[in-house]
């Protein structure tokens, strides 16, 4: 557990980054035994296609980005 917390914090620092991604804070909750709703990461239209198309709809979709 420690680990993975350490490792994503870690990462974050290196690249200059002051705040986690959404992804990376899921996983440091995740880790501490916090439940969060889990999401899939699409990285073309037609993967983000076949993730929604196995969902209930609506479905919800946010830019992952640095940025």
């Amino acid at each position: 557990m420690g680990t993975d917390v350490t490792r994503i914090l870690s990462e974050a620092k290196r690249l200059g980054r002051p705040v986690l991604t959404e992804v990376e804070s899921k996983e440091v909750l995740t880790a501490y035994g916090i439940p969060v709703r889990t999401g899939q990461v699409a990285i073309d239209p037609e993967s983000a296609a076949e993730i929604a198309g196995k969902l209930v709809y609506p479905v919800v979709m946010k830019i992952v980005s640095p940025d």
